[in-house]
């Protein structure tokens, strides 16, 4: 069996951009590629990422939870990435706080360059 890349990062518990950007960096791999020249990850290469993503990040912390049979399970562990999502955050703030200066400015008629 095979998947897309975005199938594959949601596996990993990352995004799309992530798991192109360690290809890139050469974090990973190439994968396979099918007819259309679209990446095809294998479940060998989705645990390489698995591998890279505990590497970066540490391996997730397992959780045992009882799942409805009272038997114990093992939780999903939570997608990595908190501090990117931090930071993007953060930016959008940054860009919202220009554009209402901005649009204050310009309905005051005052009409400055702001770059």
């Amino acid at each position: 069996m095979t998947w897309s890349t975005a199938e594959a990062a949601e596996q990993v518990g990352v995004s799309k951009q992530t798991l192109l950007r360690w290809l890139a960096d050469e974090r990973l791999p190439e994968v396979a590629r099918d007819w259309r020249n679209w990446r095809v990850w294998s479940a060998a290469d989705i645990d390489r990422a698995r591998g890279v993503r505990d590497a970066i990040h540490g391996a997730p912390a397992i959780t045992v939870v009882p799942d409805s049979t009272g038997e114990a399970a093992e939780a999903p562990h939570k997608p990595v990435g908190q501090r990117e999502y931090a930071e993007d955050v953060a930016r959008l703030d940054d860009a919202r706080a220009f554009r209402l200066k901005r649009e204050a400015a310009d309905a005051g008629g005052q009409r400055r360059n702001y770059g």
